[in-house]
């Protein structure tokens, strides 16, 4: 059986399972914020200035974010939803030189 389900999987285009694991994954990032700071999908609509049922499609992993989205919505949550290379080499910069994960985070700006 899960030799059969890896032979459908491959049969998706590649772009296809790119799209779907990166939609899929900001949406669950930005639910596990929202988790963690108690914060409901309505306060997070209004945060955000959008209706309601546009948040739902964004939670539901089918939205196709835009980096100007994305970027938004890191700002209006103060934190990261995805990271660059370039994000990636200043973390491992500030680790060396002693810093925690959290502080690096607010230095992030």
């Amino acid at each position: 059986m899960d030799n059969f389900f890896k032979e459908i999987l491959k049969k998706i285009p590649k772009k296809i399972r790119n799209y779907n694991r990166l939609s899929m994954g900001i949406a669950g990032r930005i639910d596990e914020i929202l988790e963690e700071r108690n914060i409901s999908q309505r306060e997070f609509a209004k945060k955000m200035k959008k209706s309601e049922s546009e948040i739902s499609k964004w939670m539901s992993g089918k939205h196709n974010f835009t980096i100007k989205s994305i970027a938004n919505i890191e700002a209006k949550l103060d934190t990261k939803l995805i990271y660059t290379e370039y994000d990636l080499e200043d973390i491992r910069a500030k680790r060396e030189n002693g810093k925690k994960y959290f502080d690096m985070v607010s230095d992030s700006d």
